[in-house]
């Protein structure tokens, strides 16, 4: 049985808006490739390697996103009184406060304070509930960590 991939529907609007980005990227890098192949000589035609690196680039990125939406089911939390997938949260770590949205490991932008499920803290929240207090091991240690709100 294959696992489907949980994505916010944010996250899955980007993955439609990247495919499509990708396709109309493609046909012009396959006239590239063909443009270069006439130059002569493919042992010895750099333009010809570029070309169809970009290509093929193109390609594996498009068929990773494709097998990305195909296995993908949208999320959204069910209540906002546990973390999940989909969940926007507050906590208290270190004696610093961040909010985080819970997303899957595709997702995950720390930048942006989109946090994956999978990391050390987001692994330790799933579930919980406001106030809870847990304790977090990273590869720089052990920390506590107060979650002080879920929306």
């Amino acid at each position: 049985m294959i696992k489907k991939i949980p994505f916010t529907q944010t996250g899955y609007n980007l993955l439609l808006e990247e495919l499509s980005a990708l396709n109309s990227e493609r046909n012009p890098a396959i006239a590239e490739l063909q443009r270069s192949r006439e130059l002569g000589d493919l042992s010895e035609n750099s333009a010809y390697r570029v070309a169809r690196q970009k290509t093929s680039r193109i390609d594996k990125r498009i068929r990773h996103i494709k097998n990305l939406i195909k296995y993908s089911v949208i999320v959204s939390p069910k209540n906002n009184h546990t973390i999940e997938v989909g969940s926007c949260f507050s906590i208290k770590l270190n004696d610093h406060n961040y909010t985080y949205t819970l997303v899957n490991t595709f997702e995950s932008n720390i930048e942006k304070s989109l946090l994956s499920a999978y990391s050390p803290i987001g692994k330790n929240v799933l579930g919980k509930k406001k106030g809870d207090i847990i304790t977090i091991s990273t590869p720089n240690g052990t920390s506590i960590c107060t979650i002080l709100d879920i929306k």
